[in-house]
């Protein structure tokens, strides 16, 4: 608690700390009809400033209420059914209804795979939410029907013909205009195993700034897909729609999946190799010139390489979105205690994978044995990316923190400072964003991975601004 006293005294001392604007952003949001009429600089008007709970409004709140009911169905929670309904009905009769018509979907169609197509609407002032529920042997449709005022309970559920559920209405992304934008798909890599990647670049703006966006652990596709929902699109539209080119790619491991590659068994070729050949290939294709700025903004794993990779000059600035410089078994592990303890999984599993992570520690584990989808040796290899303490007063550091992501862990905090206290660090918190930056429930990632939105207006505003004042 110290340490992540000292941090924060120490955070807000920093280069813009005395700027109230860092403590709380405010939010100015572009107007369509705008949109024609802007100079290169700040392309954000001022117009009215909007909270993250506005932006999403009451669609998200009644499709998570459905996905509530589709998970009580599945694992047979009679009693948590009943309290999702409104007040006056029998619960208990409600409750074994619903699951004599959701085993019948299951004898007719399989066991339940996921849910997609989810639209969230209004129908004769009543909530809807309809969607489509893919079975392994086949679909069907699903609406849920609301009360008219909340706080939100369900009144009906069918599971239609799929003819007669809508096509998915698109999320409004008021930062997002797609006329500014031009889309360059980009090859890097060694020519006997290339990728391709896309470049977002404003057509209006006269040697942008270029961001580089790193993924988290794991095969990743170039859009970072997380459910239903693409973050890293909405960075990469929101940054060029406002004058701030951004690189997507797909990491090696998603592209080339064959365990036996060595990129699947060295996070060299799979993250730092690949960085390189991107920064070579954007100056090589002329779209990173002196005086253009590289900004690398790394998503949770990928923050590991970050001390490293500023040591070699890289870049001209750091974003770190959810970050952590403790080791990433540690993380790993506890995203599945916090997966397992959701599920009431089997904690004997959970013993064993402890006692494997121990053993990678002591040593005695053999390099072949699998961990996470990973050779132990991938993770040996990771030690030598180690972060440690960058000394470097001038180098420019965002920290963008959302309070409501399941993976954040108080012991993260001393290591922010260990390694950064010696750069222009700027940090932001974003009180009731969830792991992929929208409005969400902590507790329950993978309803809001589900939940089809956005990243906040105000985390794009605040990545805009401080690119642009570099």
């Amino acid at each position: 608690m110290k340490g992540a006293l000292i941090w924060l005294l120490m955070s807000l001392n920093f280069v813009w700390g005395a700027d109230s604007e860092l403590v709380l952003p405010k939010l100015r949001i572009q107007s369509e009809a705008l949109s024609d009429s802007f100079a290169d600089g700040d392309r954000f008007s001022e117009g009215v400033p909007l909270a993250d709970r506005e932006i999403m409004g009451d669609e998200a709140e009644w499709i998570r209420l459905a996905h509530r009911i589709l998970e009580s169905l599945q694992s047979a929670r009679h009693q948590d059914m009943g309290s999702l309904f409104e007040s006056g009905f029998d619960m208990q009769k409600i409750a074994e209804q619903l699951q004599g018509a959701w085993n019948t979907q299951v004898m007719m169609y399989g066991d339940f795979l996921s849910w997609s197509g989810i639209s969230a609407t209004r129908d004769d002032y009543h909530p809807l939410v309809q969607g489509i529920l893919r079975f392994t042997k086949g679909q069907v449709g699903f609406r849920l029907r609301l009360g008219i005022n909340p706080p939100w309970r369900a009144q009906r559920i069918e599971f239609p013909s799929l003819k007669t559920i809508p096509e998915p209405k698109t999320v409004d992304r008021s930062y997002v205009f797609l006329e500014r934008i031009e889309i360059k798909t980009l090859e890097f890599g060694p020519s006997s195993a290339p990728i391709q990647g896309k470049l977002y670049w404003p057509k209006f703006s006269k040697n942008p700034p270029v961001v580089i966006l790193a993924h988290d652990f794991g095969p990743q596709n170039a859009t970072h897909k997380m459910g239903v929902n693409d973050p890293f699109l909405d960075l990469a539209e929101g940054l060029a729609s406002n004058g701030v080119a951004a690189f997507l790619y797909p990491k090696r491991s998603y592209i080339y999946a064959d365990s036996e590659l060595e990129s699947s068994k060295n996070p060299y070729h799979e993250v730092v190799a690949d960085l390189y050949s991107i920064l070579n290939t954007l100056r090589v294709r002329s779209h990173l010139r002196t005086p253009q700025k590289a900004i690398l903004l790394t998503y949770g794993f990928s923050s590991w390489f970050m001390s490293w990779l500023a040591n070699k000059d890289l870049f001209q600035g750091f974003v770190l979105l959810n970050p952590s410089f403790r080791h990433p078994l540690e993380i790993l592990f506890e995203i599945e205690e916090f997966y397992q303890s959701q599920r009431r999984g089997n904690l004997d599993g959970l013993m064993d994978l402890h006692k494997q992570i121990e053993k990678f520690f002591q040593g005695t584990l053999a390099p072949d044995h699998v961990l996470f989808g990973y050779p132990a040796r991938y993770f040996q290899i990771l030690q030598s990316f180690s972060p440690q303490p960058v000394d470097k007063p001038d180098l420019p550091v965002l920290l963008l923190f959302a309070k409501g992501d399941y993976v954040s862990n108080p012991a993260d905090e001393p290591e922010y400072l260990r390694v950064l206290s010696q750069t222009k660090v700027t940090r932001y918190d974003f009180e009731y964003l969830n792991r992929m930056f929208h409005v969400g429930d902590k507790l329950n990632p993978r309803r809001d991975f589900y939940t089809p939105g956005a990243i906040s207006p105000r985390v794009i505003k605040t990545l805009h601004n401080w690119i642009l004042g570099l």
